[in-house]
């Protein structure tokens, strides 16, 4: 496909290119691009990476958001795959001081959302500039806000805590954090230009988010969250409903294989021998927490259903 450069003659601002990756979501697309429409900041460049919807998505966008550039995947590209086929185009049309903005599509933003961003970027050069997740709701509760790593003993150590309601009056303007989520994170040219793309062939759909930011932080790139930066989460958004899910033992042992489960191990093994000083030990700890959480929920889920029969 053609790809045109929008028109900043009339404005000093860096282009900002969102890339987001979509399968089979057409009415959740629809949504997010409305939200990107309307937003206040100037200019912008959208660019859409469809893995092989069958539902219209891509017929949508053309014809309701004409300006959106949509690159077409063949169904397996997963993830990281898509995001780097979208950044690529990106970098082939940038600026040194463009930024691009990774953003899922079924989450909810202001329409001052990216001018804040990028305020935050002229502020904060050379720094990855993550989001505050916010679960959408009433009262509004924290979803992520980054953290740090534990290499040693694998843990995450968030800033924040899950489902901890939001208070803007005593939250702190910035985080420092080690990670950071593909939903609503802010990335200089520089950045990919430097450390490259996202690691598809050892993280095709969990976990490249994360590790790309890290790898950054590494590289010398500072990443913080912005309190300001705000991304709400739908409750009912794919996915977010299934965080948490009680796995049946079945599943459990298809998901230690699957590319689409957070407990896939082959992610977890990569990580390590990416990351970590004693790559054995995270192994060890991080597969066991995570087989020890599972084999505890299918007791209780085991339990739940016994019981209910009872009754």
């Amino acid at each position: 496909m053609n790809y045109i450069r929008l028109d900043n003659t009339l404005s000093n601002n860096p282009t900002v290119f969102v890339v987001i990756a979509v399968f089979n979501r057409k009415e959740t697309t629809r949504q997010c691009l409305k939200y990107l429409k309307s937003q206040i900041f100037s200019p912008i460049q959208v660019i859409i990476i469809d893995d092989g919807s069958t539902d219209g998505t891509s017929e949508m966008i053309k014809t309701e958001f004409p300006k959106v550039h949509v690159i077409y995947g063949d169904g397996q590209y997963w993830w990281a795959k898509s995001m780097n086929i979208g950044i690529d185009a990106a970098l082939k049309m940038s600026k040194n001081n463009d930024l691009i903005l990774t953003l899922n599509d079924d989450t909810i933003i202001d329409k001052n959302y990216i001018d804040i961003l990028v305020k935050e970027s002229i502020k904060f050069p050379s720094t990855l500039i993550g989001s505050l997740n916010l679960i959408d709701g009433d009262p509004l509760k924290i979803f992520s806000a980054g953290g740090k790593y534990d290499l040693l003993f694998s843990n995450h150590i968030p800033n924040l805590d899950e489902n901890e309601i939001y208070d803007k009056e005593i939250l702190k303007e910035y985080f420092a954090t080690d990670f950071l989520p593909g939903r609503g994170t802010l990335i200089p040219i520089e950045v990919f230009k430097q450390i490259g793309l996202y690691d598809a062939e050892k993280f095709p759909q969990y976990i490249a988010d994360e590790e790309f930011s890290f790898r950054a932080k590494n590289a010398g790139f500072d990443c913080i969250v912005s309190s300001k930066a705000l991304v709400y989460v739908k409750k009912n958004r794919a996915g977010f409903e299934n965080i948490g899910r009680k796995l049946g033992i079945k599943d459990f042992i298809k998901s230690l294989n699957a590319i689409n489960s957070t407990n896939n191990i082959n992610n977890r093994i990569n990580f390590a021998k990416k990351h970590a000083k004693y790559s054995s030990l995270f192994i060890v700890i991080n597969i066991g927490k995570m087989l020890l959480y599972n084999f505890v929920s299918i007791i209780e889920l085991k339990i739940r259903i016994k019981f209910s029969k009872k009754i």
